[in-house]
């Protein structure tokens, strides 16, 4: 899985935590169209809205309502190119779950990609 090491920033929340890439939804667009859009300014990669799975929604008391999509399309490290937060790192369920990862992220870990394996 890709995750992406949140900036050092005070004003936006988690910082320098490991996260799932992504972003808020805009108005008048659909949570893929959010996510076509936010790979492209996070990571200059183009996929089309059927390139997604809808994997799970759940309520976050500190994030509000997050969407976990699965890319269907395979990436690799010379793909991407990081243009939001300060790293990035594909890694296995197992190695994410031990690092300093988001409360949102640990839970779609838990359960749900770890569910799949």
């Amino acid at each position: 899985m890709l995750l992406q090491l949140r900036d050092d920033k005070e004003e936006i929340c988690n910082p320098l935590m490991w996260n799932f890439f992504g972003g808020k939804i805009e108005d008048g667009e659909s949570v893929y169209d959010c996510a076509v859009r936010e790979l492209n300014e996070e990571l200059c990669v183009s996929v089309d809205v059927d390139q997604f799975e809808l994997l799970m929604t759940s309520g976050f008391e500190s994030s509000g309502e997050v969407t976990l999509l699965k890319l269907l399309k395979p990436l690799s490290l010379r793909e991407v190119e990081l243009k939001e937060g300060c790293g990035l790192a594909f890694v296995s369920s197992a190695s994410a779950l031990k690092m300093n990862i988001t409360l949102a992220t640990r839970y779609f870990i838990e359960h749900i990609i770890v569910k799949e394996l």
